[in-house]
């Protein structure tokens, strides 16, 4: 009954203890900032020590002031890259006192070994510089692994790791890619040695073995890699056994096509997973113990994989043919045909010629056409595309040539050659296409005949002679009456007033998409829904399923959240579920939801298309119009 009495009276006791924090805190965020003695500037960074090609966190805190905080200063040092990485507010109650303070966040990529020092780090409070004491990163040439979350009976223990902030902080503690332990990711490319031109394909693992839960669905982005022409390969899923432990693996697979010979650079992939680490501890103990902002029940990493060089061979200059234009490809075939091969002077026949071959024939320039004595050639269209077979990437370029007789006879369109350099075989060859006979038989003289291309298919007007200039008599004089200059003059008057009233009215507009009330987010849901969906639309397009999946499952949530007045991250399938109840609309919302997550995360992007994101588009109209009428 005692053990009884003290819950009731600690769950009585618990809104008044918050309503407590809450004011406490939003007292710390009015106050100014106070006197420079109060003001003190901390850096640090974790781990101090990595190795060449990995990172680190570089935390700077700002304690003593929320407010008039400028972004720090970083030191430009060679053979360092800083990357912001995030920014948070915290606020901690230690034995009765309020602290506060903001964390600016970096991550540090070292290039190469050395004993780097970072200073000077300068932050601006108010009108008053400070600096922090100098921190020290040591960069070794071998890599050094760092075990992934600890985990106990399924969960991530909570708490801060080297410094870097929990779940709902601007930066995350960051994991190498051979982590080994729960969760960890690893980054190859199938050759370190190609030609200029010759694919690399790249693959990140994303290996989990089940035992640590996630409160949402791993973040991954993309690595960044400058002199490379890249297209993303189709996503695998699989299970493998490492070192005794099974675990669940998801690769990511990209094709990189260099284009300058020398030393290429891809750039670590990062991915980011919120760990579930809230324990058994009281509501009101996680929130003093971990700061307010920094989230409840779960705890932010960033998995990073590692950076790769490959070698870029220029092109030999041994056996390059005369016609070489630097098409690099494998398997390349020329293809050429006419639309009929009877014809009469004067009428247009067309030539079509096809281009395929393994690699980048994007960047491959079609052969001109040789010399046809007896017709006229007009370039109508070409388009081109590109395709996966396997992991290879495949493409093909088709032009149109119109092609106009001038006199009847026999002819033949010689081949079509292209030079090119094949990675695989190491040589260079020359595709070739088939002739083409061609029979015209007399018609009217090309002499009295004009062609004019007007750019689309059956677009051709013959006409009987040239174009007569037309060259009109100038108007009579008439003599100005003052009445002409007066419209001038009012709207001198005028426009200033209009002026005005478009800049409030502009002004008004961006006081209204800034309100972050509950109202205004309500209000603008559904619009702001909409143009989530409309990039994951252009994204489809442009064949980012992966991307485009991400965005339309985000602007599900955002909508929900901002119509409920929540955080998105509160905001679950379960949750949506709770507001719309039972119905085909809510059935139809989750399946969409539940597709869009796998395609984004489980490797099922191909299932992603246009029609996929206008049915989303839609059953957010239904809702919004019969849910929120």
């Amino acid at each position: 009954m005692r053990a009884a009495a003290d819950g009731l009276a600690w769950r009585r006791a618990a809104p008044r203890a918050f309503v407590t924090f809450v004011a406490a805190a939003l007292v710390a965020l009015a106050a100014p900032v106070r006197a420079g003695r109060d003001v003190r500037v901390v850096a640090s960074v974790s781990p101090s020590a990595v190795a060449a090609g990995e990172s680190a966190e570089l935390v700077v805190r700002v304690e003593g002031a929320m407010r008039g905080v400028d972004a720090p200063e970083l030191p430009a040092i060679d053979g360092l890259a800083f990357h912001a990485a995030g920014t948070s507010q915290n606020m901690q109650w230690v034995n009765g006192r309020m602290s506060a303070s903001i964390e600016y966040s970096f991550l540090v990529v070292a290039d190469r070994p050395g004993t780097y020092r970072i200073e000077p780090i300068r932050v601006r409070v108010g009108d008053r510089d400070y600096t922090a004491a100098p921190v020290t990163l040591e960069v070794t040439a071998a890599r050094r692994a760092v075990p992934a979350p600890a985990t106990g009976g399924g969960r991530a223990r909570s708490g801060r790791r080297g410094g870097a902030a929990g779940a709902g902080r601007g930066a995350a503690p960051v994991v190498p890619a051979t982590a080994g332990g729960s969760i960890f990711v690893r980054a190859r490319v199938d050759r370190d040695t190609v030609y200029v031109g010759q694919q690399v394909t790249w693959t990140m693992g994303y290996y989990t073995d089940g035992r640590v839960a996630l409160l949402r669905s791993p973040n991954y982005t993309p690595p960044e890699a400058t002199g490379f022409w890249v297209e993303d390969l189709p996503q695998r899923r699989y299970e493998t056994t490492i070192d005794g432990r099974r675990y669940s693996v998801s690769e990511v697979r990209r094709a990189y096509f260099p284009t300058a010979p020398g030393h290429a650079v891809i750039g670590p992939a990062s991915v980011d997973v919120v760990v579930d680490a809230f324990t058994t501890r009281g509501l009101l103990d996680e929130l003093f113990s971990r700061g307010f902002s920094a989230g409840l029940g779960g705890k932010q990493y960033r998995l990073l994989s590692d950076t790769l060089r490959v070698v870029v061979l220029p092109l030999p200059s041994r056996g390059r043919p005369a016609g070489f234009t630097g098409a690099v490809a494998s398997d390349v075939t020329i293809q050429a045909s006419v639309d009929r091969a009877q014809g009469r002077v004067g009428e247009p026949v067309t030539l079509t010629v096809t281009l395929d071959g393994t690699g980048n024939m994007q960047g491959v320039a079609l052969p001109a056409l040789p010399d046809l004595d007896g017709f006229r050639v007009y370039e109508s269209q070409s388009k081109s595309s590109t395709f996966r077979s396997g992991d290879l990437v495949r493409g093909r370029k088709t032009v149109q040539y119109v092609m106009v007789p001038r006199r009847a006879g026999r002819f033949t369109v010689p081949p079509i050659e292209l030079a090119y350099f094949d990675p695989e075989a190491r040589r260079y060859r020359v595709a070739r296409s088939h002739p083409v006979a061609l029979s015209i038989e007399p018609g009217q003289a090309e002499s009295q005949r004009r062609v004019v291309y007007a750019g689309r298919r059956g677009g051709f007007e013959v006409l009987d002679r040239d174009i007569r200039y037309i060259h009109p008599s100038p108007p009579p004089m008439r003599a100005r009456s003052r009445r002409a200059g007066a419209v001038p003059r009012a709207l001198v008057h005028v426009l200033p007033l209009l002026a005005v009233a478009l800049a409030a009215l502009s002004e008004r507009r961006r006081l209204r998409r800034e309100d972050d009330s509950p109202a205004a987010r309500a209000a603008r849901a559904l619009s702001r829904a909409m143009e989530a969906l409309d990039r994951a639309r252009r994204a489809v397009g442009e064949g980012e399923r992966d991307r485009a999946a991400s965005l339309a499952a985000g602007a599900v949530r955002a909508y929900f959240a901002d119509r409920l007045g929540e955080s998105r991250a509160g905001i679950t399938r379960e949750r949506i579920l709770d507001v719309l109840g039972e119905g085909e609309t809510a059935r139809v919302l989750a399946r969409s939801l539940d597709a869009l997550e796998a395609a984004a995360y489980a490797g099922a992007a191909g299932s992603v298309d246009a029609a996929t994101i206008d049915r989303v588009r839609e059953v957010l109209r239904t809702i919004d119009r019969e849910v929120w009428r």
